[in-house]
């Protein structure tokens, strides 16, 4: 059975869809509490699921669904037509399985436990160094603004944990997990580029710039070398936006003209210049304007599920308990799914909320029960 703090976000977060529907006569805010009381159930089966299993087969799981994700990537880009997703000028990539916008939070939200991971054994450091560049690759093909900010964060939060334990040894031992890191991110993109000369021909590339002898292999190769390293060199991150200011600035009008209850599913929609309309990208002032306080509570309590492992392991596990990183990285992850949710709309969506419930579950569990301060090794 998860935590108070997890079961009781969900009820307090239904309760606030339910009772909001009631108000507005909605149906559709009921047909939403309806899919986020499943999901809730599904948490219970996904905390049963992850009794007993060890650290060192939580993170050999994640690395097969890594691998799955990045290999029909490449599938669907070599593939003739309709698989591989491309937004064009957006620079934006993705697949049939996980489409931009969705592909790179495979990577940022797993990256936390393959660090954690390189950290604890330093033997397994070709395997965590080829997870972590696929990782990076992810979010770098995807060109999300969301999934960068993450993924300097998650370095940024391990930096200042080895700072706090002054455990340098362990980042001296995951050097050549580092090292293998970079060439195989190198590698992966170098790889992306060529499926897509080879399944879009030369269009795929810039054109060739070198001339004179051997002038034409040369300079695909360029190109090739060029397309690489595009994704990692342009990001979004200069770009204004300020269709999501329209919509931050009505989604607060309208957050405040809702209460107490909420004005039900929706309250926030409007066009804002995409070309369609669209509500506030906050979830948490979506869920304010749409499902009331008690909709607000309830994903606000998620926060704290997240932080009390966090609490618990450096006030009392942080005498070098190796278990200290895995638990920071998953609660990690699941806060920064919950960070992402700041700048992304609100979703009633398995395949959304998946991220939360297994990251919390990795963080909460040992043997069944729900303590952190004796997890057991791997």
């Amino acid at each position: 059975m998860p935590p108070a703090w997890v079961w009781g976000s969900f009820v307090v977060l239904v309760l606030g869809m339910v009772l909001s529907a009631v108000d507005n006569h909605s149906m559709i805010s009921l047909h939403h509490g309806i899919k986020i009381a499943v999901i809730g159930a599904c948490c219970c089966i996904a905390w049963c699921l992850t009794v007993g299993l060890s650290w060192r087969n939580r993170v050999f799981i994640l690395r097969w669904v890594l691998a799955v994700v990045v290999g029909v990537f490449f599938a669907s880009k070599a593939a003739p037509y309709g698989y591989y997703i491309d937004l064009g000028s957006a620079g934006r990539e993705g697949s049939f399985l996980a489409w931009p916008g969705v592909i790179w939070k495979v990577g940022a939200f797993f990256m936390p436990l393959f660090l954690a991971d390189m950290l604890i054994r330093p033997r397994d450091w070709l395997a965590n160094g080829l997870a972590i560049a696929a990782c990076v690759f992810l979010v770098v093909i995807d060109g999300t603004r969301t999934g960068i900010l993450v993924l300097g964060m998650t370095v940024l939060a391990f930096g200042a944990l080895l700072a706090w334990r002054r455990d340098w040894a362990a980042l001296s031992r995951a050097r050549p997990a580092l090292a293998a890191c970079v060439p195989a991110l190198f590698g992966l993109l170098v790889f992306s580029a060529g499926v897509g000369y080879l399944g879009h021909g030369p269009s795929a590339l810039p054109p060739p710039t070198a001339a004179g002898a051997g002038g034409v292999f040369m300079g695909k190769a360029e190109a090739l070398v060029e397309t690489a390293v595009d994704p990692v060199a342009t990001t979004r991150l200069g770009n204004g936006d300020p269709e999501r200011i329209r919509l931050l600035r009505n989604g607060a009008r309208r957050a405040v003209d809702c209460l107490p209850l909420g004005c039900g599913f929706g309250a926030t929609i409007m066009d804002s210049g995409y070309g369609v309309a669209m509500p506030v990208h906050n979830a948490y002032l979506g869920t304010l304007a749409d499902f009331g306080v008690l909709g607000l509570a309830g994903m606000l309590g998620f926060i704290v599920a997240a932080l009390v492992p966090i609490g618990r392991v450096l006030r009392n596990g942080m005498a070098g308990s190796e278990d200290t990183y895995f638990v920071v990285a998953s609660a990690g992850a699941a806060l920064a799914y919950l960070f992402s949710l700041m700048l992304h709309t609100f979703s009633s969506e398995m395949s959304e909320w998946g991220y939360l419930i297994l990251m919390l579950a990795f963080a909460w569990l040992n043997d069944g029960a729900c303590k952190v301060s004796s997890l057991t090794r791997s």
